[in-house]
């Protein structure tokens, strides 16, 4: 092989270099370009998001709302029960196992059983089932269920088994399942 000359080699040797600053250029160089483009764009747009953020509003008018809509709320729940409705509150079964509870008390009507049990949703209402069990006597227990007709809120008496007790004289065992 034959020596290169002085021009050739330097000639060479660019060749190498702008081959190289190519490749570098297209390898290296653009990609981290691009993702530093990109990095930018989104470092603006979150600059531009914190700009348009205006001050937070006063707690004390935010408090005064909120009272206003518990308020408002504590109206519609009054009205619906008015009504004949309820709302899905786990509370107002609660409320409402306890009404019956003491209505029954007062007819002398005895306790035995109030156990929750599942929830069955229908069209209209979203029922909680409570298996029921009272003792006490029969003319009691039709005064009971006329005060149970009385009550504004939704509720049903289901699977009635009326039976006579063996431990006490003239009184009835009652089991129900009750849909609250």
């Amino acid at each position: 092989m034959k020596k290169l000359t002085k021009l050739e080699s330097f000639g060479l040797i660019a060749a190498i270099l702008v081959s190289g600053s190519y490749f570098y250029m297209k390898k290296v160089y653009d990609p981290e370009a691009k993702a530093l483009k990109k990095t930018i764009s989104r470092l603006n747009k979150k600059i531009g998001a914190y700009n348009r953020l205006q001050e937070p509003p006063n707690p004390a008018g935010l408090k005064r709302r909120l009272e206003r809509q518990h308020d408002e709320e504590k109206k519609m729940a009054a009205a619906l029960h008015a009504a004949g409705g309820r709302t899905d509150a786990e509370s107002e079964v609660t409320e409402i196992l306890a009404e019956i509870s003491l209505m029954a008390q007062h007819e002398n009507m005895q306790v035995l059983k109030l156990i929750p049990k599942e929830t069955e949703v229908t069209d209209v209402y979203k029922w909680k089932k409570v298996d029921l069990q009272l003792r006490g006597q029969f003319y009691d227990f039709v005064v009971l269920i006329e005060r149970l007709k009385q009550m504004t809120r939704p509720l049903e008496l289901r699977q009635l088994r009326i039976e006579l007790d063996q431990g006490e004289y003239d009184e009835v065992l009652i089991t129900a399942t009750l849909r609250v």
